[in-house]
């Protein structure tokens, strides 16, 4: 190979990922004890990301049938889209699911879309997933934020303050359900406000729906949508199914275009198809092909619904054992935990504090005290909170 220095000699090195980067961290960590709260991805009570068993089933099933290797269509399966169509808003418009490899596929997705028709802003909450900034500055937009606090007292009143910036131009995020990082939801109450502000003021949205059937059985997580269907001039969701069907290593995922009108939705669909074209060209076929087959089949359905239900039932009991945890040592670190839903808690805990978790106690999480409520066994809370105590 030639000694000439290649293009990447002056370049310095990019950050490292903030969740991603840890795991790293931690994968060389060789104490035995290390506790790792970083990724969100769900853990059983063996410590395990499983298969689950309806989604082993319909994969077997699948694989045992297939008689193809050729492409899907750009805009991905059209039977996968008409059940996450029904899945995630019933009675929607036809033809409005676009196909995408994962959920993060899917915002990028949205965000180049929406840049490509003259958006120049997105307005993300404060926290927010780590991942949705760069998401948004990789489209050219810029990043915005507006406060979401953890409590419901004054909550919609401090985001409607934020947002009464926003230009016609901008999109606003929101997440559906177990919102990451704080597990504070807005309830249907705040939802119907949030809706009478979006209509009143005409703004475009963008729904992160990562975790349906996380907080609550799908049909209840989906009813936002809904709502904000019927108040939104554009309505974008993103979607996901690593977590509600484990298809993490699959990506699985899907963008709904929401613009009644049918004749600028098909420009809408054709631009995201030539978006894809040269990114991932067309999406995979198995875990789409999982999903559509499971939401289709009573029987699989069922089974489904039922695993569903016991890793929600999971996340709940672990956060009551952690409330409890921390209560027995005195300790308010992670006050309001037993109310929150889905995956992550944050801590109040500074950077530092995080750090020495991390260093004197083997625990590892964000440095903004996420934590995944799903990797902790019950030896992992006792581990956590006697951490903190000695902090």
């Amino acid at each position: 190979m030639s000694t000439i220095p290649s293009r990447f000699q002056q370049m310095p090195d990019p950050p490292a990922d903030p969740i991603f980067g840890l795991k790293a961290l931690f994968n060389q960590d060789e104490r035995p004890h290390k506790l790792d709260l970083t990724a969100g991805v769900y853990k059983d009570e063996a410590g395990r990301t499983p298969a689950m068993d309806s989604v082993a089933a319909a994969q077997q099933h699948l694989v045992a049938a297939e008689q193809t290797k050729d492409y899907l269509p750009i805009a991905g399966d059209a039977s996968y889209c008409e059940s996450v169509g029904d899945l995630v808003l019933p009675g929607g418009p036809a033809g409005s699911w676009f196909h995408t490899p994962s959920g993060t596929a899917a915002l990028a997705l949205a965000t180049r879309l929406v840049a490509s028709a003259g958006a120049t802003r997105v307005w993300l909450p404060a926290p927010t997933w780590p991942n949705h900034a760069p998401i948004v500055a990789s489209a050219g937009l810029e990043v915005a934020t507006y406060p979401y606090g953890t409590r419901p007292e004054g909550r919609v009143e401090a985001i409607t303050e934020a947002l009464a910036q926003v230009r016609r131009e901008d999109i606003v995020l929101f997440h559906l359900c177990c919102h990451n990082p704080t597990g504070s939801d807005l309830s249907a109450a705040e939802w119907e406000q949030v809706a009478g502000f979006v209509s009143d003021r005409g703004l475009t949205v963008l729904l992160d729906a990562a975790y349906i059937g996380f907080a609550d059985r799908p049909e209840v997580d989906r009813l936002p949508v809904a709502v904000l269907a019927d108040a939104a001039p554009e309505l974008y969701v993103s979607t996901s199914f690593s977590k509600n069907f484990g298809l993490y290593r699959e990506r699985v995922g899907a963008l709904h275009i929401g613009i009644s009108d049918a004749a600028e939705r098909r420009r809408a669909f054709a631009t995201a198809s030539s978006i894809t074209r040269t990114i991932w060209s067309n999406p995979p076929w198995l875990g789409a092909a999982i999903v559509d087959l499971i939401l289709r089949d009573d029987e699989r359905r069922s089974a489904w619904t039922a695993e569903l239900d016991a890793i929600r039932g999971r996340l709940n009991s672990t956060r009551g054992a952690i409330g409890a945890a921390f209560a027995e040592r005195g300790l308010d670190a992670v006050a309001g935990i037993d109310d929150g839903r889905g995956m992550f808690h944050v801590a109040d805990l500074t950077p530092e504090q995080v750090k020495v978790l991390r260093e004197d106690h083997a625990v590892y999480m964000l440095s903004s005290g996420r934590f995944n409520v799903a990797a902790l066994l019950p030896d992992g809370v006792a581990q956590l909170a006697d951490a903190v105590a000695a902090l």
